[in-house]
């Protein structure tokens, strides 16, 4: 059975359509086009090492716009196939190493092992780590009011050594101003709750070249075998679906250079593909220059399990 047939049936039949067919495209969303530079090709018992990981960040909010991007690399665990390096330029010298060659030289690239950068990425895409800053804050704050609330208990203590006589008068004033902050405090935690729930997760829909037959199959092996239990639950809960580009183009054949240039991409970009950001940009210039926009019939479902849908359908042809 062929890789991309057993692909397609397993989108297909995926449970969870529902979800991805209610969605709601007119709500807030980020869209992440991304791209990976592989190690070689998907054969019938895995997909090949990730050598690259990249994306583009646009936050879908009516008109508004904003962009983030990322970039990792991954140290290979396989060698890298000859016609693998002579596309993305990458290779092995040490079968651990990577390195970028560039004019007769090889530049050495800060590679991380996959199971680090593949939870690194889930994290960038469900922005795990601008919560993580949100809640640095609030415990700092909390540290610097229970360092307030024990000099005033130092405080306190010295006054009614100087003033027995109006004891009582400032256990009265003091009950008064506890039961006064207690309901400051309270408030303050009622508002925190109010601007939490304002600020929801944003669900998360992918969008690349070729994605279909290549990239969302190898994401996914990738999340099947790396991804911690908490970043599986939420990857499970944001991801809502995948789009892919030569797809929307009614595209069954041509390269991302190919159709870049039919669209008047320059040079510049064109001499740069192959590199997962400038592939990223790529994606981004066609559907801006085709004014294609993201719509329900565009979406498929993304499961990480899509991978082991495939490979027991295999064994069961």
């Amino acid at each position: 059975m062929s890789f991309s047939v057993s692909r397609k049936r397993a989108f297909n039949q995926i449970a969870e359509t529902t979800v991805v067919e209610k969605f709601d495209l007119t709500q807030p969303y980020d869209l992440v086009v991304y791209d990976f530079e592989t190690g070689g090709f998907i054969s019938k018992s895995s997909g090949p090492d990730i050598l690259q990981i990249a994306a583009l960040r646009i936050q879908m909010n009516g008109d508004k716009r904003t962009i983030e991007k990322y970039s990792q690399y991954l140290q290979p665990t396989k060698n890298i196939t000859p016609g693998a390096s002579k596309c993305n330029k990458l290779y092995s010298r040490t079968g651990k190493d990577l390195v970028l060659k560039q004019d007769g030289s090889f530049t050495p690239l800060a590679a991380k092992p996959a199971h680090v950068a593949v939870n690194e990425f889930a994290e960038w895409l469900l922005r795990l780590n601008e919560e993580d800053d949100e809640v640095k804050e609030q415990d700092d704050s909390n540290e610097n009011e229970d360092d307030i609330d024990s000099q005033e208990t130092e405080n306190e203590g010295e006054d009614q050594e100087e003033e027995p006589e109006i004891e009582e008068q400032e256990e009265s004033e003091v009950e008064e101003n506890e039961d006064g902050s207690e309901e400051q405090e309270e408030d303050s935690e009622e508002q925190e709750e109010e601007n939490h729930e304002e600020k929801p997760r944003l669900p998360v829909i992918l969008i690349g070249f070729n994605n279909f037959n290549f990239d969302d199959p190898i994401l996914s092996e990738n999340f099947n075998k790396h991804l911690t239990a908490d970043n599986a639950a939420l990857i499970r809960e944001q991801l809502i679906a995948s789009a892919d580009l030569r797809d929307m183009l009614n595209r069954k054949k041509g390269t991302l250079t190919e159709i870049l240039k039919e669209n008047g991409g320059s040079t510049s970009l064109t001499a740069k593909l192959h590199e997962g950001l400038a592939d990223c940009k790529a994606v981004l210039f066609i559907l801006g220059k085709k004014k294609l926009k993201i719509m329900q019939k565009h979406l498929r479902p993304f499961t990480d399990s899509l991978m082991e849908e495939y490979h027991n359908r295999a064994k069961r042809s």
